[in-house]
């Protein structure tokens, strides 16, 4: 649900045994029991930072339990019921060893209701029970390459063209009357030869130079990057080596639909300083980059799960 409040619905059932022991009998039966639990993380309530190996957390919930099988105690225990309640609280320790992979143990203190299996108590009884798991996260799966788009592109391209100097090539000289009428000698003035015109060429405006932007994509509250990444981040460290003027931005971003605003800035702040952390390591000196977060503030993508995302530009004059 968020990073501290969660929900989980379980079932569970096979065998069970049940003793009465003024009988000195053991009776085997069947039982289900389907079950709600609430779940609090409270590493995550109580740190800053909301992504941890280790989590521990704080359950609570109640049951419904139905057994089956007691028919040879029927006559015994007249008053007993068919299903009942249980309630449960407990502490579960939860350790990531990988993207997908978990492990857990729980412990609980479960509040029983007798009746409900063979009725020859109607008091409550308290159990402990404890369990060890392997939990899989199918929410950090891997991405589909057709819905994030297409990888990084490292191709140079140009915003302006050379200004072309505009050469003053003189005016088109007039011409005369070919039958012009003399009516006296005329004595031509000499007149003084213009002044040499100085021609001023423009200067060339600086071209722009432009890497095409990269789009890093992420899993939910994940700032892991993929090996694929891997190399479009190596094509980036290239492209600016080759553009020793240029500067590059590396801004993060995550999505509207999961977090809140101050998880959201801080993840994204993660991813953008993770993929910086690349680069350097790709010889991008860390001087020429300026990392930035935005959060949820901005969605550059329309489909939301686009927007788990770090962008990287770069452009040089």
């Amino acid at each position: 649900m968020n990073p501290v409040v969660g929900m989980r619905a379980g079932i569970m059932g096979w065998k069970g045994k049940e003793g009465v022991r003024h009988l000195g009998k053991i009776y085997d039966f069947e039982f289900m029991t389907v079950s709600v639990d609430m779940l609090f993380n409270l590493t995550n309530l109580f740190s800053k930072t909301k992504e941890h190996r280790t989590n521990l957390v704080l359950l609570g919930g109640v049951g419904v339990s139905h057994p089956k099988g007691k028919e040879e105690l029927a006559e015994l225990t007249p008053n007993g019921g068919d299903t009942g309640f249980n309630g449960r609280i407990g502490l579960q320790l939860d350790v990531n060893l990988t993207k997908h992979w978990s492990v857990n143990a729980e412990v609980d203190a479960n509040r029983i209701f007798q009746r409900a299996y063979f009725g020859t108590d109607h008091s409550k009884h308290w159990q402990v029970a404890a369990f060890v798991g392997v939990a899989y996260k199918f929410g950090k799966g891997k991405r589909n390459v057709a819905d994030i788009g297409s990888a990084t592109g490292m191709n140079d391209y140009f915003d302006g063209q050379n200004a072309i100097g505009a050469h003053d090539k003189g005016a088109k000289a007039a011409g005369s009357s070919e039958t012009e009428q003399v009516k006296a000698p005329v004595v031509k003035k000499e007149e003084p030869a213009p002044a040499k015109k100085k021609e001023v060429k423009q200067a060339a405006k600086p071209q722009l130079v432009k890497m095409d932007d990269g789009h890093i994509f992420f899993s939910i509250n994940s700032a892991d990057i993929s090996s694929s990444d891997m190399r479009e981040l190596k094509k980036v460290a290239d492209w600016a080596a080759a553009h020793p003027a240029a500067k590059i931005t590396v801004t993060g971003y995550a999505d509207k639909e999961t977090g809140n605003t101050q998880i959201n800035k801080a993840i994204s702040l993660r991813r953008a300083n993770r993929v910086a952390e690349v680069l350097q390591k790709y010889g991008l000196q860390k001087s020429r980059m300026e990392v930035i977060a935005r959060g949820d503030t901005e969605q550059p993508f329309a489909a939301n799960n686009k927007n788990r995302v770090v962008i990287v530009a770069g452009s040089e004059k």
